[in-house]
């Protein structure tokens, strides 16, 4: 007969494993971001990380797409 503590851990040891298992499974898959650049003007992006690539005069620069990917996790694709 096994101890109650080892069944006690044998079960929380599964149980964890099953949670963990599901957690992995229900993480959204991270997806790149595309900046197209059509500006050649060097304007800083008018607001970091919020997945737009616009200046204050709502033109995407070289300068803005690499700043905004640079604030945003994973890899990023930007079209010259």
């Amino acid at each position: 007969m096994t101890a109650p503590s080892a069944r006690f851990r044998a079960s929380f040891t599964r149980l964890t494993a099953i949670l963990l298992g599901l957690l992995w499974l229900a993480a959204p898959a991270a997806q790149a971001a595309t900046f197209a650049v059509n500006n050649t003007a060097d304007v800083v992006d008018a607001v970091l990380g919020n997945g737009a690539c616009a200046t204050a005069g709502s033109v995407c620069t070289l300068r803005a797409a690499i700043q905004e990917a640079n604030a945003l996790a994973g890899d990023d694709i930007i079209t010259v």
